[in-house]
């Protein structure tokens, strides 16, 4: 399954991987014969042992690559892939992090939904769409843990709670106005793009800014494009953007930043403390109400490495967003 470019750039900030693993070798079995007692001793040569080969250093095993969770088949409803196998959804969760007894290495393991296996860093699903979850619930990624946490959220706080609500193909459903694409419940992207902030067309919905001009691509242009952004200079501008307002966002979900400016994004919520809002922060003052100091907080600017007409709010304690110098406002 391809993962859209909102899946990815969430996962990422999360600190999801998505490919294989690199597996530790296994120490070799020793060849080396056994000495013989009949000669002298100090006759015979010492046998000489194989150089066992090095196991990877434990930070090389946990920021390994993550396999692909749906790579087993069947009925996703009320069932969670977790790699080679399905968990009962209710009373199991997926759980990907180190598997008990085992050498190294982190694994895909089906265990009761009540525990809390592993730490911080591992990835745990509690459902992956909407039918693993109760009458009234969304299945969502948190921000619980590093390496992503989906668990069912009621609907009326997905908006307030969800940083994205994810969804597979024949389970449940996505809110009036999303569908399910490559496993986000999404409206239609068409980005605003140009100094003129033309709309892009279906076929080629996003839009791809560098300081020399923007253009309109396809998703599958998007995936060499966010390695390319990604390794630019901090101030150099570049990036992919899918909305430039909360008005481009279908079902509630709101036009979000990530990647230091590089990227915009309709989600449920917005990280305003890592990323940002794309917004006038009208909607964001309107909520600190008369707290003078959450008023304050609020920055709503230009990002230096993003087009001009999209303006994002974060909190001040943020500070500027990673390749953005004039986050001030």
């Amino acid at each position: 399954m391809r993962v859209s470019p909102v899946v990815f750039v969430v996962a990422a900030a999360l600190g999801a991987a998505c490919n294989e693993p690199q597996r530790p070798p296994r120490l070799p079995q020793s060849s080396a014969p056994i000495a013989s007692s009949s000669p002298p001793a100090s006759s015979v040569a010492p046998p000489v042992e194989p150089e066992p080969t090095p196991m990877p250093p434990p930070d090389e095993v946990v920021n390994a690559p993550q396999p692909d969770r749906n790579a087993v088949g069947g009925s996703t409803r009320g069932t969670i892939a977790c790699g080679d196998r399905r968990c009962t959804a209710r009373t199991e969760m997926c759980f990907f992090g180190p598997a008990p007894g085992a050498e190294a290495g982190r694994r895909y393991q089906c265990v009761p939904s009540g525990s809390s296996p592993g730490e911080f860093r591992d990835a745990r699903y509690r459902c992956d769409d909407a039918s693993d979850c109760a009458a009234g619930e969304a299945c969502c990624i948190t921000q619980q843990a590093a390496g992503g946490d989906y668990a069912c959220i009621p609907r009326a706080r997905v908006n307030q709670e969800c940083a994205l609500e994810v969804c597979e193909e024949g389970g449940g459903p996505c809110p009036e106005g999303l569908s399910c694409r490559d496993g986000a419940c999404s409206g239609l992207v068409r980005a605003e793009c140009g100094p003129e902030r033309k709309r892009c067309p279906a076929e080629r919905p996003y839009c791809s800014y560098r300081r020399t001009g923007s253009r309109c691509v396809t998703s599958e242009e998007t995936d060499p494009l966010f390695v390319e952004y990604g390794e630019l200079p901090r101030d150099e501008p570049g990036g992919i953007y899918s909305c430039s307002r909360t008005a481009d966002c279908a079902g509630g979900q709101k036009c979000c930043a990530a990647n230091g400016g590089r990227v915009t994004f309709c989600a449920p919520t917005c990280d305003t403390v890592n990323g940002a809002r794309v917004s006038e922060c009208t909607e964001l003052r309107a909520q600190c109400g008369k707290d003078a100091a959450c008023t304050a907080g609020l920055r709503c600017a230009p990002q230096a490495v993003a087009p001009p007409w999209i303006k994002m709010c974060a909190g001040r304690e943020a500070g500027p967003l990673q390749g953005s110098e004039n986050a001030s406002g």
